[in-house]
């Protein structure tokens, strides 16, 4: 279990690195402190993806783009009742492509908003995303 969270953090340092590059075009602020935070605490986190087993088995020879979230829903909790009202990250899975659509975060108001606000969004003509 200790190798693998090694070789996971390793790699989610990497994409870390790389999305800072690619996504914020400020180089002064890639040295921000909330990303040095980020990077410092990623080994906790990966520990957390592993015991509650929300990653693949096999990590070490997918690439860069590749998803490494588990593709067993039962590893994750839905928000349906008094979670609904919570805030925080979500994932959004396709059943019919086996596969995680959407992730983000929920702030200053619950997932049942939230989800609503999406419902609104893929009903509106001219959507360009593809999550819609």
């Amino acid at each position: 279990m200790k190798s693998k969270a090694d070789s996971l953090t390793r790699k989610l340092q990497g994409r870390l690195a790389i999305h800072i590059q690619k996504c914020i075009s400020d180089p002064a602020k890639h040295t921000h402190w909330c990303l040095k935070w980020a990077m410092k605490n990623l080994s906790h986190v990966v520990a957390f993806m592993i015991l509650f087993g929300h990653t693949k088995n096999g990590t070490t020879r997918l690439d860069e783009m590749a998803c490494l979230l588990s593709m067993n829903q039962n590893n994750f909790l839905l928000c349906m009742n008094v979670e609904a009202t919570l805030q925080g990250c979500y994932l959004y899975y396709d059943a019919n492509n086996c596969a995680w659509i959407c992730s983000g975060k929920v702030t200053g108001h619950g997932f049942r908003v939230h989800c609503g606000e999406h419902a609104l969004r893929a009903k509106a003509s001219g959507e360009t995303s593809t999550f819609y």
